[in-house]
């Protein structure tokens, strides 16, 4: 399965930096999705950039989902807190992966109830695949 998932990493990546088959490009993000599980859970970051960054692929809902999955196995907190309250614009705790740049500009784009919706459904993926994450500072899920 390493082997799988480093020529669909290669492939991915080189689409970063030139033209595409979309419909190729999506057929291989699919399959590196299906592939994901704690053992390989880095690639949900590979996968959440690609959603974000290539245009011809662009699903603001999946980028955020497997950014959430990526930061909450790196030391990220993935509970909703946000110290700002003026949406679009969150503003979380130190560690919330919220914060990243990336994230960020989802959110904006999301809105808050769209990204509530998508944090349960990554919670429980993380739920069901035996994944530890912390909500809040040290606070374990």
């Amino acid at each position: 399965m390493n082997e799988e998932i480093n020529k669909l990493e290669d492939y991915i990546l080189s689409c970063f930096e030139s033209d595409h088959d979309s419909v190729e490009l999506l057929r291989k993000l699919e399959a590196l999705e299906s592939l994901i599980n704690p053992d390989s859970i880095d690639q949900a970051e590979l996968i959440g950039e690609a959603y974000e960054f290539i245009s011809t692929v662009y699903n603001a809902e999946k980028s955020y989902f497997y950014y959430q999955l990526y930061y909450s196995q790196n030391g990220y907190s993935i509970g909703w807190c946000d110290e700002n309250n003026s949406p679009p614009y969150y503003s979380g705790a130190i560690g919330d992966f919220r914060n990243e740049a990336p994230v960020s500009d989802l959110i904006i784009k999301l809105g808050y109830e769209k990204c509530q919706e998508i944090d349960s459904k990554a919670r429980q993926w993380l739920e069901k695949n035996g994944l530890k994450y912390n909500l809040f500072h040290n606070e374990k899920g």
